[in-house]
């Protein structure tokens, strides 16, 4: 992926908002922007015991707060883009992750329309390259700056 080094420190920036935030976009605080470019965004995360389900796994409600998350920045990419609301989601659930596996989460914005977005999201395990999840979301764009 072609990366504009503006746009990942833009990204990046945007994580940093999150992880110094008092609400529940905190639980995005050790995830890393690694590459950014128009409608795309790639970032890493280690699953913490924080994000873990009482049997051990990671649970699906992190996983889709990563789907939900990570596709909003990829919609942000789009010069000005302002952030949107989520007003679809749908996540599958493919593989299990564990306490200290490195996840690589892809985003991509599928359509820009007049009033929405539509993005797909895949979640891997890097060390093997395992789909742990995938992911669409419909975001409803609020216009630009």
């Amino acid at each position: 992926m072609a990366c504009s080094n503006s746009l990942l420190k833009s990204c990046q920036k945007l994580f940093k908002m999150m992880s110094d935030s008092k609400t529940f976009e905190n639980v995005m605080k050790n995830v890393q922007v690694t590459a950014a470019s128009h409608g795309k965004v790639v970032c890493e995360v280690t699953v913490e015991k924080d994000h873990l389900n009482r049997n051990g796994g990671m649970h699906g409600g992190f996983t889709a707060t990563l789907v939900d998350q990570i596709t909003a920045i990829a919609v942000m990419t789009k010069e000005g883009q302002l952030p949107g609301v989520s007003v679809d989601l749908n996540v599958s659930y493919l593989n299990g992750a564990k306490a200290g596996d490195l996840l690589e989460i892809r985003s991509e914005c599928l359509k820009f329309g007049k009033s929405l977005a539509f993005t797909t999201v895949d979640i891997l395990r890097k060390s093997d390259g395992t789909l742990i999840a995938t992911g669409r979301l419909t975001n409803h764009i609020s216009g630009t700056y």
